[in-house]
């Protein structure tokens, strides 16, 4: 059982103790706001400011390494052993303290019979993330978008070698999709939805919508990612076409 201090004596008791059992101080035990309570939401409270500080120490020790980009790459794809001493030993300590204000929290739940207050510290966790994020993902975007053209630019070649200069339908298009694998058919599949919308089949709006979505769903799996940008780039050019 944790410890409290008593209020009266200042002597050290368990948080489920009914009365001090040095002074006789009574102590509430469950519910309302007494010093049990109060002893829960401090614990609670100085866990969340000391992971704050964690969190705003990582995002200091990243800028101040020579690469931090790269530093934002690996921490995105989880590659630990790879990060500077300094960085991988914090990473621990806040997932130390994370799971430590998971404890405190349920700790203060059951002695207050209320719910946890919300973290001062997750706000201060999501920004520094997102700056992560964003800072890992610049690199990457100028590389997909060049392995994106890449690929239409393949993609072409063999569509001009296919049809011989005759007339390409969204239909042939879509059968030598299914020929071939990965994002090579993947940029005939898009092609071939520029080419309905082209033709009226396929309305400007609705196919940009299923583009749209399809991308969102390839983003949440692989992130900033050739594949990606082939979506990118076709929106683009149905929406300008």
């Amino acid at each position: 059982m944790p410890l409290i201090a008593c209020p009266d004596c200042k002597a050290q008791i368990s948080d489920a103790a009914r009365a001090c059992i040095h002074c006789g101080r009574p102590m509430n035990v469950r519910g309302g706001d007494g010093p049990v309570v109060e002893s829960a939401l401090a614990a609670l409270q100085d866990n969340e400011q000391r992971l704050a500080a964690s969190w705003l120490r990582l995002e200091a020790l990243i800028k101040a390494t020579d690469d931090p980009r790269a530093t934002c790459v690996k921490i995105v794809q989880g590659r630990r052993q790879e990060m500077h001493r300094s960085i991988a030993e914090l990473w621990t300590t806040i997932d130390g303290q994370t799971a430590e204000g998971n404890r405190r929290a349920e700790h203060y739940e059951a002695v207050s019979l209320k719910p946890a207050p919300p973290s001062s510290a997750r706000a201060v966790s999501d920004r520094v993330m997102a700056w992560v994020r964003q800072a890992a993902a610049r690199p990457w975007a100028e590389t997909a978008i060049a392995d994106a053209i890449a690929v239409l630019d393949e993609a072409k070649q063999r569509v001009v070698a296919h049809f011989r200069g005759g007339p390409i339908s969204s239909g042939k298009l879509m059968a030598m999709a299914e020929t071939e694998d990965g994002e090579l058919s993947l940029a005939l599949r898009l092609m071939a939805m520029q080419v309905a919308v082209m033709g009226g089949a396929v309305p400007k709006n609705a196919a940009i919508a299923q583009l749209r979505t399809g991308r969102d769903e390839m983003a949440a799996v692989a992130g900033v990612h050739s594949t990606v940008a082939l979506y990118d780039i076709m929106i683009d050019v149905i929406q300008r076409g």
